[in-house]
């Protein structure tokens, strides 16, 4: 296995004031129960979500646990 080395310009940090976060009263439902195998269709995450240097801002998972960044 090889391992990946995490840095400050890896994952920069960025700091803000008078931001507020957005209240979730209902998160919805991505896949419907009674389905098997089934992929949601591609969600917007809401903010840049940065992973090992790529920006996503979508997001799909299926029926087994499986979840996907991007198209």
């Amino acid at each position: 296995m090889i391992g990946q080395n995490i840095s400050s310009t890896t994952y920069p940090l960025e700091s803000s004031t008078g931001a507020s976060l957005a209240s979730f009263t209902s998160l919805g439902t991505l896949v419907s129960s009674g389905n098997d195998d089934t992929n949601s269709s591609l969600t917007n995450i809401g903010f840049d979500f940065w992973f090992n240097g790529v920006r996503y801002t979508q997001f799909g998972v299926n029926t087994n646990g499986h979840l996907k960044l991007g198209q």
